[in-house]
């Protein structure tokens, strides 16, 4: 007998120990966003809960799903309790009008907004018994969202993660609205990224608009940044003052014209593929590329030891200068309004910048001299002194005569230095890493 006893006790206990987890901790809903199951929540207690201003609930359970960004609305596939009702409320507890037959589940899915009202706060989905003869309901628990990511962003078509947050303490927009405590998301981009694409946004349909750090609006912008469309792209520094602009991400505005700053994005860019900590041009090249006077070869690459071209070497001479207008007539066959460097070339030729190898061509493609670059700089903002500081350098008898001041002057002035110790090598051609040095060095004069 007492065999029997301990054997139906043994059979007891191991078809218990063997009950399949699902049984033993059946979740309380399955879900889906865009087609997908989702699984990542985490339960917690609200000590309180206020229904509708009139009804309050102690310790409610809270589960917090995340979601993948830009996600508008979920589907509850099923519901453990069986028959509930579930309503979109606001996390102070008003229920928020309008989506009563939608949510409930007797029907196979209750598909659901995760922001009703636009407020840019996820809802909570109070989940709940059906109504009794009395109009009577319990709560049994409550549902709220969470996102993976506040956005989605794409740079020169690829996915962007690198992100960190921090806390800007005050923020003063268009410089009347004060904003404290502001979410600040810093996005690290490939070296050289100049636009930027927002692919999604958690809080459904937002505005973004690029400003200032200082808070100031940059005007142009207002269009292409409601990010109702499918996508938003975004100049990184669109007022080309060298500096990362800030993306306000706010809610659209509401009848009165009001509109919530949700958090500011702003960007730095991650180091260079191929130039390292070790490289004397390190701070020129990084300084360059930011303040938009240089491009990169690729994203991320530079190409520091490549020859540079006269036509890039005049476009970077005038970004420096700020672009400015371009009245001057173009002489130069080989240069057409269809070039990128058409406006520099134009530009640099009506200041006396530049000549031409002969007097319809200026050679765009062509590599440029460690002379010819010292010269364009010199006729930019150069002034005529002492030559005696190239007598140090073996190599002197190399350079041309209608180079001789302009070499004078740039070495004099610590913009060009020798190849070697004692060498010049005024016709050697220039790199771009010596391009970004030499016009890091002028802009500091």
């Amino acid at each position: 007998m007492k065999k029997r006893v301990l054997s139906l006790l043994l059979v007891l206990c191991l078809t218990f120990c063997l009950m399949p987890a699902a049984l033993a901790d059946a979740p309380d809903f399955t879900l889906e966003a865009n087609g997908q199951v989702i699984t990542a929540m985490e339960e917690s207690v609200l000590p309180t809960f206020v229904q509708d201003g009139w009804t309050t609930y102690d310790d409610v359970r809270l589960i917090t799903v995340t979601l993948p960004a830009g996600t508008d609305e979920v589907t509850f596939t099923s519901f453990s309790a069986g028959s509930v009702l579930a309503y979109n409320y606001t996390p102070d507890g008003s229920y928020i009008a309008g989506y009563y037959e939608d949510f409930q589940t007797g029907a196979p899915t209750a598909q659901c907004p995760v922001d009703a009202d636009g407020d840019g706060a996820a809802d909570y989905i109070a989940v709940q018994t059906p109504y009794d003869s009395e109009f009577n309901s319990d709560l049994l628990y409550l549902v709220t969202f969470k996102y993976d990511s506040l956005f989605t962003l794409e740079a020169n078509g690829q996915a962007v993660t690198a992100m960190e947050e921090s806390v800007l303490p005050t923020f003063v927009q268009d410089g009347w609205t004060t904003y404290d405590d502001v979410r600040l998301i810093t996005v690290t981009l490939p070296a050289g990224t100049d636009e930027v694409t927002f692919t999604s946004f958690s809080a459904g349909s937002v505005l973004a608009y690029n400003y200032t750090p200082d808070g100031s609006y940059i005007a142009g912008y207002y269009e292409d940044f409601q990010a109702g469309a499918p996508t938003a792209q975004c100049p990184v520094d669109a007022d080309g003052d060298g500096a990362a602009d800030y993306i306000a991400v706010q809610t659209p505005y509401d009848s009165e014209f009001n509109s919530d700053l949700l958090y500011l994005v702003t960007f730095k860019y991650a180091g260079f593929t191929d130039v390292t900590a070790d490289d004397w041009f390190l701070s020129d090249v990084t300084a360059a590329v930011s303040a938009g006077l240089i491009d990169c070869t690729a994203p991320g690459t530079f190409a520091p030891n490549a020859p540079m071209t006269r036509a890039i070497f005049v476009v970077a001479l005038y970004r420096l200068a700020g672009t400015p207008s371009a009245d001057s007539r173009n002489p130069f066959a080989d240069v057409t309004e269809e070039d990128a460097s058409y406006d520099a070339v134009v530009w640099a030729y009506g200041e006396g910048i530049i000549d031409g190898r002969t007097d319809t061509q200026f050679d765009p493609e062509a590599t440029i001299t460690r002379q010819e670059a010292a010269a364009m700089l010199y006729r930019y903002c150069g002034t005529a002194g002492d030559n005696a500081a190239l007598n140090a350098y073996t190599d002197k008898g190399q350079i041309a005569g209608w180079a001789t001041d302009a070499m004078g002057w740039a070495v004099n002035s610590g913009i060009l230095n020798g190849r070697t110790a004692e060498t010049l090598a005024p016709r050697g051609t220039v790199t771009r890493a010596e391009a970004a040095a030499m016009l890091l060095r002028l802009s500091g004069k």
